[in-house]
């Protein structure tokens, strides 16, 4: 079979594949989602430190997820008599989680949408390290990028990453450690008896899952396609390198392709836009991150809508559409207010403002063109 051939017969069975992915999909009301928490940092800060402490004998069995957590990505350690924390005071700053016990130390910086603080790696790095000794650090992002200059110098985080003591995770990897670590590994949960333990294990999986962009459908479609794919036998039974390096080649330039559509969709959403808004700002991070800025969009000088898409890494699209706003007295100020009950919360609380995220909103349209996604989006800046 050539690779075109291939391609025709996956073009072919796409509406089987997602047949047979909502078919196994069970309805969900993701009830952290529901309260406006998912994408604010102290709050998903809490919900992960009361996940880590949690320590309970499943069928005499330990389950203590600080300390698989710990032995996941911190190799030659003691793991007995762990101590999880969760807004940690030391005299450089505040730690956002913080797992320790007599042979390491364990620091987890969360960013969800907050930018870096200046020397902030650096300060809590070195200050622990004169303290114990054997520190790490877990930078906990969205998509699993490193953090920036301005925390982590680079040479310093070249030594720490090839160390192994910075290890950069997304919130999609706290989602598989829950899956693949914890839920499947103690199928006990599914007892009766532990139903609401494992109730919160599957929210809090999809939680981070949907703070990542990752949603069910795509995590449960590997296993599908593969499946599909073996209903061809000659897809089944090829051990030719060469050819099987066709399907690659193949795949990956379609995969490019679809994302560039999807950069095009973007692309139009914002011509939309520029026709009822005008003072639009565009920026580009580098050649595959792109920030629209609409500005000043309710004659206020601190609020701004943002669209931004990128490539977060050559495999997915990351996209974010939220509004900004900047006030001083949050509690006496009509427009956060409004924005807080008609968005999805702050996400962000510090010096240079507050987030609202509108991406909730945009999910909630059946077909989702362009000019529906505009209409959406005005539609919820004519509310404000």
């Amino acid at each position: 079979m050539t690779a075109e051939n291939l391609l025709d017969f996956v073009l072919n069975e796409k509406q089987s594949i997602f047949n047979d992915i909502k078919e196994k999909i069970s309805p969900e009301i993701n009830l952290i989602n529901s309260i406006k928490e998912s994408f604010d940092e102290v709050n998903n800060s809490i919900l992960l430190f009361n996940l880590l402490k949690f320590n309970v004998k499943i069928n005499n069995e330990d389950l203590n997820i600080a300390r698989k957590f710990a032995e996941k990505y911190i190799s030659n350690i003691d793991n007995t008599h762990i101590s999880v924390f969760n807004e940690y005071a030391i005299s450089s700053g505040r730690l956002d989680l913080f797992i320790k016990n007599a042979s390491f130390q364990l620091i987890i910086e969360n960013k969800i949408n907050a930018d870096d603080q200046e020397a902030q790696l650096e300060r809590y790095y070195k200050e622990l390290l004169e303290n114990q000794g054997n520190t790490f650090i877990i930078y906990l992002t969205r998509d699993g990028k490193e953090p920036s200059e301005k925390s982590l110098k680079s040479n310093a985080k070249e030594e720490l990453l090839k160390e192994n003591r910075l290890i950069c995770l997304s919130h999609e990897d706290i989602g598989d450690f829950l899956n693949n670590d914890i839920i499947e590994k103690f199928p006990a949960l599914t007892n009766k008896k532990y139903q609401s333990l494992y109730s919160a294990l599957i929210q809090i999986r999809d939680n981070e899952y949907l703070i990542s962009n990752i949603n069910r459908e795509k995590n449960m479609s590997k296993e599908i396609i593969k499946n599909h794919l073996e209903k061809n036998e000659d897809f089944k039974k090829e051990m030719d390198l060469n050819k099987i390096n066709e399907y690659a080649i193949l795949f990956d330039a379609v995969s490019e392709e679809i994302y560039n559509k999807k950069l095009d969709f973007y692309k139009h959403l914002v011509a939309k836009l520029k026709e009822k808004y005008t003072n639009i700002e565009i920026i580009t991070d580098n050649e595959n991150t792109y920030h629209i800025g609409f500005k000043d969009i309710c004659n206020c000088k601190y609020f701004n809508l943002y669209i931004r898409y990128s490539f977060a890494d050559k495999k997915r699209i990351k996209e974010d559409i939220h509004i900004y706003y900047y006030c001083e007295d949050k509690d006496n100020d009509t427009m956060y207010k409004i924005l807080q009950n008609h968005c999805d919360g702050a996400w962000h609380d510090g010096e240079d403002g507050y987030y609202f995220g509108i991406n909730n909103e945009l999910k909630s349209l059946e077909v989702k063109t362009p000019e529906n996604m505009a209409a959406k989006i005005i539609d919820i800046i004519n509310a404000i």
